[in-house]
């Protein structure tokens, strides 16, 4: 695992529309993992989402 670089990457509309850059500084990168944590954190399980039945979402908070 690289400590200094921040890689980015998005997808676009069609298959072959991948696109993204690369930041090098050790500062980005904690920030930007700091708040990918936090993004991801108040995301359900994936235990949770695949016991859901079908159709059914979870009330949000």
């Amino acid at each position: 695992m690289d400590d200094s670089v921040t890689i980015l990457a998005f997808s676009g509309v069609g298959r072959q529309q991948l696109t993204g850059f690369s930041i090098e500084g050790a500062d980005f990168l904690a920030y930007f993992a700091d708040s990918f944590d936090q993004a991801w954190g108040a995301v359900e399980s994936l235990d949770t989402y695949v016991a859901r039945p079908c159709g059914q979402f979870p009330v949000p908070r």
